[in-house]
């Protein structure tokens, strides 16, 4: 049962738990799911892929031209799109604000949120952006997982927030962490800015019900919908404000008065002939299990699972769809002192310890994808104690673990051979479905720096000497994706 509290603390369930309680959230919750029919799906999906083609390239763009021209896409994105990665949603039958109201059993994240891995979906939109057809991504998503798949962070509009993200109030530096932040609402999170010349004070970034938008990311938001040929709403009830309405912006004010008046739309999923496209403005195409009130107003509706039809989009838009290559890193410091002889029994004592990369002296950092860790050799060292009282746990979450070394002083002050090299045995966390054991040779730079200042006669005694360094660039996890041709 603590396994799995502490999962679902590390999980969209932790998440919502977080945010202050509301017995209200407003819409509608546990909509039936409406799931078209396989040789449907694939129709809707060709035509969809037509439309994003018709819709153009953001570099086809003739800025040159008086009249300005409506391009590309861009794409606005909810929940749905992650439930394949094993997040549970909110509002659908299963939802947590759904079964919250209904007074069942909350669901259970089958992976928490440091571990879950971007979806088909997120890797189509890496894809897609690639190739130069999405001006945005506009997400109430707070997963993290479009960052993850690879669309850089500025082109990402996150509107309610990144429970990995911290932010300096001082200097705006955004921080993307490896481990989520334990409160919502722009709270201090005890950490500051490593700037220099800054050291402001570090806030989370996700949203309260009650807090406001980011106004940089909702303005672009707002002038990309206008400038867009296309707005894709994925996985989305949209039943949000305002992130819900901002789909409208990309169709003609026209369209939408005459179709608002309109209780029930043709293009609402009832008719199965493809609907006529052929606008002087923007249009809108809809993705997803449960009927929209923003339905009437589309052009092109689909329900299914955004997966499935995003992977038919690829296919027939010819888009490579990117490997998902997940990299880590963790921290280690180094501390040396000698012995206090000054004979030939003089020893250096060298202490190893594994912690986060965002390691703070004063602060218990997780590393959430790391299960356990063992430095194999430092050659010419003799590794003398094996801390294992010392390996630190907060909620099941490594937090550090210390190995200790010995060498003759004098053995170490005639070789001359200075390029230490660390072998580190790695066993990430099981849920990363990587191998059960990575090995990985480093040349240490930090360790040389320290044992540097051994030979240039500093003295080791009752102070000891420190260095750090970030071992990165670990696969721990790695997924492709196959296209049907």
């Amino acid at each position: 049962n603590n396994n799995n509290n502490n999962n679902n603390n590390m999980s969209s369930l932790g998440y919502a738990q977080r945010l202050a309680w509301k017995e209200d959230v407003g819409g509608t919750l546990g909509s039936e799911e409406i799931h078209f029919e396989s040789e449907r799906v694939e129709q809707l999906a060709k035509e969809l892929a037509d439309v994003i083609r018709e819709a153009g390239k953001i570099d086809d763009d003739d800025t040159k031209k008086k009249k300005k021209k409506k391009t590309g896409v861009i794409v606005h994105t909810g929940a749905g799109i992650s439930t394949a990665a094993g997040i549970p949603d909110f509002r659908g039958p299963k939802g947590i604000w759904t079964l919250q109201k209904a007074g069942e059993n909350l669901p259970t994240s089958s992976v928490p949120f440091p571990l879950a891995s971007p979806t088909v979906t997120h890797m189509v939109l890496c894809g897609l952006q690639k190739a130069g057809y999405i001006r945005y991504v506009v997400s109430c998503n707070v997963d993290g997982l479009h960052y993850r798949s690879g669309i850089p962070r500025e082109e990402v509009g996150e509107l309610h927030g990144n429970c990995f993200a911290e932010r300096c109030e001082t200097c705006e530096c955004e921080y993307f962490r490896d481990f989520e932040m334990e409160s919502v609402g722009f709270k201090y999170t005890g950490r500051r800015c490593r700037r220099k010349e800054c050291a402001g004070k570090l806030r989370d970034q996700v949203l309260d019900w009650d807090d406001a938008l980011p106004e940089p990311e909702l303005c672009r938001a707002e002038n990309e919908a206008k400038k867009a040929k296309l707005a894709l709403v994925l996985g989305s009830s949209l039943q949000i404000v305002p992130s819900g309405d901002l789909p409208l912006l990309t169709i003609p004010d026209a369209r939408y008065k005459k179709r608002k008046r309109s209780s029930l739309s043709s293009s609402g999923g009832k008719n199965k002939k493809p609907v006529t496209r052929k606008t002087t403005g923007g249009q809108l195409a809809i993705v997803n299990l449960q009927a929209t009130e923003k339905d009437q107003f589309a052009d092109l509706v689909v329900h299914a699972k955004t997966d499935q039809v995003m992977l038919q989009v690829a296919k027939y838009l010819n888009i490579e769809i990117p490997d998902y290559v997940r990299k880590d890193a963790f921290g280690v410091r180094y501390v040396a002192h000698a012995s206090n002889e000054d004979n030939e029994d003089k020893r250096i004592h060298l202490k190893v310890q594994i912690v986060s990369q965002h390691f703070e002296s004063d602060h218990d950092i997780p590393v959430p994808w790391l299960e356990d860790i063992d430095v194999k050799s430092i050659p010419k060292w003799v590794k003398v104690k094996n801390l294992e009282q010392e390996t630190k746990r907060v909620g099941g979450l490594f937090v550090c673990k210390t190995f200790e070394f010995m060498r003759m002083f004098s053995d170490f002050l005639n070789d001359d051979d200075d390029d230490e090299e660390i072998v580190f045995e790695i066993k990430p966390n099981a849920r990363l479905n990587s191998s059960p054991t990575i090995s990985t040779t480093r040349s240490s730079r930090a360790l040389q720096r320290l044992l540097e200042r051994v030979t240039k006669g500093e003295k080791l005694t009752l102070s000891s000497c420190e260095e750090s360094e970030t071992i990165d660039n670990i696969e721990t996890h790695v997924v492709r994706y196959q296209q049907k041709r």
